[in-house]
């Protein structure tokens, strides 16, 4: 029998189940009882590397078993943690700390982990300094990092001398070269820099003293701050270069006076003012905002009687015709390539804008150009809130706000909207409430795109247009006439040029040797009068005999430049095409009597040449493309269009045509696959000339609907989304049968009116383009 102590410690048991164990407890004699408690999770950090001051955020993370929420916090050393996000603020070893809290199966958990900061090392670099002229006047240098270290600046080399960060010439020709070393700081280990730049005196031209005055809203600005420039030369809008040691002040008359201690690399160097801050009137506040441009002449025009005013007409006159050359903050500039265009849109600046007076239209204004100045005085009337005694830049900038980027100035407010014609257009003229610049419109426009009718010449019934390397615009005409006019819409041949072939001529096109090829349709004396070819020298002068080449040519209608120099024509009489060297030799590879090509086309009117000297072909008939290789090579037609009447080749070599009968716009790879069958919006409305300009935008001339449009293009988010109104630009331009389009190296695009006999100038809206073009278009 079992003893009586031994069975009361049994009956005391207390069985119970905690996470499935088993727990005795309630032992009658008071002893411990034996338990299984809740455990705890092995919190771990995962590894962090070591980190250099400078870097960016970065995020941490520790993790166990336990879903717990995790804290972290930064328990010592130079950083900070948002949520798992830590920012390094210096050097040394940051302590991170993470808390897990507890949950109903695991106990909290605590971890920790270091991480090590070495010195950051910042990237020290100079700014640009551009090629210096013998005599100019001693200017700063600019080496910058992320660091706060002094920086020290040196002349290892060249005919410079150096003080602190002045920099002075010394007086003869040759390189400098300059090293900048920055010290070491707590963050940041000690750098060094160099960089260097060319001291000339070949061709450099002394300035002369001149005078100037800024205006706003009619009054004086008194005490803003003037500097003189010359364009930078490093790309579209990049950093001009100062001419002045320091910048002027205007005094209580808004009057200034440019010393002849400037130079200029050239006499035909670009220059323009640019005006900022000051007060209007002895009565008004300081206005910061407030940035007034002009360009000048070029510098070897320049003389001690030149007067200048700078006032919001100038400066929307300036981003009208230099939109293309400007970034923000002041800076115009082209590529070192491209001198004439930015000088070309200069030339245009002077048209809108009398550089003396500061009213519109210039000076110099050709008799058959005629200038649009109640527009530009409605949009310099729009600034005129910005501009008063007691400024209010608000609403002008809210107008000219693009894709949520707020103007800080006026001068960048007329950028914006100078490269953003029908962006708010009915907002901006509610601002024109100013009186300072008269005529000015009765009504808001349908955009604020600037154009210029040009005539005389020669012009009768306009269609094809291209531009040549100096910027002058060429049109063939279908009346027996070959026109051309200078930068400034001068005709160059008061009544055009005549002679060899030239009749019935629809198009025409420049080769890289800047010769004119033109085609004519029925020429008399030809065979069959079937049309000729016509090659001019860029002075005028006939090549091509009397009436033209006429081997393998019949009704010939469209023509293009190949990059090799050879010629391709399509030929609408017989539905073939021709092809010729830049001799006026027709290649003739595949070809039989009836033509090249023959029976694989079906009314051809246009062509154009890609990159790879492949000639696309639109057949207006077939509503197809052909692609033609050099060795006469013809893929089968491509369907694609409805009524292919202008074709055009962009930079990656995709082929864009213009569908006449379709008021639509087709896109092709390079390939030949059909990317679109017709992209609609924008304002298309039967179709006729086409251009891609050098961002890849794609210009469109509206024969009927008198009009232009532009766009998207391939490389775009939305290729082909219209850019232009859903009525196109240039509604209000007097446009009469729109036919052929140009791009040139100022961004201005030329559009023939065929049945008004003008040529428009819509003025700095396109992209730069490189001329002739030949071939794809190429950035200047």
């Amino acid at each position: 029998m079992r003893p009586l102590r031994s069975l009361l410690l049994f009956s005391g048991l207390l069985i119970a189940g905690i996470g499935g164990a088993l727990l005795l407890a309630g032992c009658s004699d008071g002893s411990a009882s034996t338990t299984s408690s809740t455990p705890t999770p092995t919190l771990s950090f995962a590894a962090i590397a070591a980190q250099t001051y400078g870097n960016a955020s970065f995020t941490v993370s520790a993790t166990s078993a336990s879903n717990g929420a995790v804290t972290y916090t930064v328990v010592s050393g130079p950083a900070t943690i948002s949520g798992n996000i830590v920012t390094l603020t210096g050097v040394g070893t940051a302590v991170l700390s993470a808390s897990q809290a507890a949950t109903t199966n695991y106990t909290a958990a605590t971890a920790s982990t270091s991480i090590l900061v070495t010195p950051g090392v910042p990237a020290l670099s100079f700014a640009a300094i551009a090629t210096q002229i013998i005599g100019n006047v001693p200017f700063a240098v600019s080496a910058t990092s992320a660091s706060t270290g002094a920086v020290t600046y040196t002349v290892v080399s060249g005919p410079a001398t150096i003080s602190g960060s002045t920099l002075t010439l010394s007086g003869t020709a040759g390189t400098v070269n300059l090293s900048a070393s920055q010290a070491a700081t707590a963050n940041y280990t000690a750098a060094t820099a160099t960089t260097s730049f060319s001291v000339v005196a070949t061709g450099a031209v002394a300035g002369h003293s001149f005078s100037g005055t800024v205006q706003a809203s009619g009054l004086p600005v008194i005490g803003a701050s003037v500097q003189l420039y010359d364009a930078g030369s490093s790309g579209n809008g990049s950093r001009p270069n100062t001419r002045l040691g320091s910048a002027l002040t205007t005094d209580v008359n808004g009057n200034f006076t440019v010393p002849s201690s400037f130079s200029c690399v050239s006499s035909s160097t670009a220059l323009f003012l640019l005006a900022k801050g000051g007060k209007v009137s002895s009565t008004g506040t300081i206005n910061s905002a407030l940035w007034l441009a002009a360009p000048l002449p070029p510098c070897g025009s320049i003389t001690n009687s030149t007067t200048v005013t700078v006032n919001e007409l100038s400066t929307v006159a300036t981003a009208e015709a230099l939109a293309q050359f400007y970034t923000s903050s002041g800076n115009i500039g082209a590529s070192a390539t491209n001198t004439a265009g930015l000088n070309n849109a200069i030339i245009n600046e002077q048209l809108l804008a009398d550089i003396f007076t500061g009213v519109s239209p210039g000076a110099s204004v050709p008799a058959t150009v005629t200038i649009n100045s109640a527009k530009l005085n409605t949009l310099a009337d729009a600034f005129s809130a910005c501009g008063a005694p007691t400024p209010a830049c608000t609403a002008l900038f809210a107008a000219a706000t693009v894709s949520s980027v707020v103007p800080g100035n006026t001068l960048d407010a007329a950028f914006a909207i100078a490269r953003n014609p029908g962006n708010n257009v009915a907002a901006i003229y509610g601002l024109s409430t100013g009186t300072v610049f008269t005529p000015v419109l009765t009504a808001a426009p349908p955009d604020w795109m600037t154009s210029i009718a040009v005539s005389g010449g020669g012009l009768t019934s306009p269609t094809a247009v291209a531009v040549d390397g100096s910027g002058n615009l060429w049109s063939a005409n279908y009346n027996e006439v070959l026109s051309e006019f200078a930068p400034n819409g001068a005709p160059v041949y008061a009544s055009g040029i005549t002679g060899s072939g030239l009749h019935e001529s629809f198009g025409l096109a420049i080769d890289a040797s800047n010769n004119i090829w033109v085609v004519n349709d029925e020429t008399p004396g030809s065979p069959y009068n079937g049309g000729t070819l016509s090659k001019f020298t860029n002075a005028g002068v006939a090549l091509s005999g009397s009436i033209g080449y006429t081997a393998g040519l019949y009704f010939p209608t469209g023509i293009a430049s190949d990059l090799n120099g050879d010629i391709w024509i399509a030929n609408y009489g017989n539905s073939t095409y021709a092809l010729y060297t830049n001799s006026g030799t027709q290649i003739t590879t595949n070809c039989n009597a009836s033509g090249c090509g023959y029976g694989a086309l079906e009314f051809p009117v246009a062509v154009a040449a890609d990159g790879n000297h492949f000639g696309w072909v639109g057949n207006q008939a077939a509503n197809t493309v052909t692609r033609i290789s050099l060795d006469g090579t013809i893929t089968s037609a491509i369907s694609c269009c409805d009524g292919a009447s202008g074709v055009a080749v962009d930079a990656h070599n995709n082929v864009w045509v213009a569908n006449y009968f379709g008021d639509s716009i087709s896109e092709l790879s390079s390939t030949g696959t059909v990317i679109s069958n017709g992209y609609t919006s924008g304002g298309i409305y039967h179709p006729q000339g086409i251009a891609v300009d050098g961002a890849g935008s794609v210009w469109v001339a509206n024969y009927r609907g008198n009009s232009l449009t532009e766009l998207a293009g391939a490389t775009a988010a939305t290729p082909g989304a219209g850019l232009s109104p859903s009525t196109g630009y240039g509604t209000d331009a007097n446009m009469l049968e729109p036919y052929g389009l140009a791009i040139d190296a100022s961004g201005n695009v030329w559009v023939s009116n065929e049945g008004v006999n003008t040529i428009t100038e819509f003025v700095g809206i396109a992209v730069p383009v490189k001329t002739p073009l030949v071939g794809p278009p190429v950035v200047p």
